[in-house]
């Protein structure tokens, strides 16, 4: 088959007349709709953490390291109605239902279970102080920002 001669080629006629700009101006930039902006890491702030805890409570649970899953602790933790309630320093304040299921976790081996599996899931190591849900003056401690001990002496 013959090559086309050079005056068969068609040629490509500009756009635009103006110059071509190399970098472009921010008016041109497409602006990005909150559900289309990029998703952000977890947060390492404590005050995300603590919403990350009470928004994902059961994943804290499913997502547990192998070997606490057959443990006392994560039994407490998965049925007893725990509540994250608040993070103080390096400390996580989960709220109980009931005084013997937080005196069940505080027993050593069982809370050593339990700040793994809560560290785990934060990223950071972790502690653990229990309270009971309905103590009136945690929870307007709490709405003032002033943790206080709760604790009988």
């Amino acid at each position: 088959m013959p090559e086309p001669a050079v005056e068969d080629v068609p040629t490509l006629e500009p756009v635009s007349k103006e110059p071509l700009a190399l970098e472009p101006s921010l008016d041109d930039m497409p602006t990005l709709e909150p559900a289309m902006a990029a998703p952000t890491a977890p947060s390492q702030e404590f005050g995300g953490d603590i919403e990350r805890l009470r928004v994902n409570w059961k994943q804290v649970i499913e997502q547990a390291p192998q070997d606490t899953r057959k443990t006392p602790a994560i039994a407490i933790l998965r049925s007893a109605g725990v509540q994250p309630m608040a993070i103080e320093e390096d400390t996580v304040i989960l709220a109980f239902r009931h005084k013997n299921h937080k005196e069940l976790i505080e027993k050593i081996e069982n809370q050593q279970v339990a700040e793994k599996i809560i560290s785990s899931f934060l990223g950071h190591s972790c502690r653990i102080s229990c309270i009971i849900e309905d103590n009136h003056l945690l929870k307007e401690a709490l709405k003032i920002g002033k943790l206080i001990n709760t604790e009988e002496r």
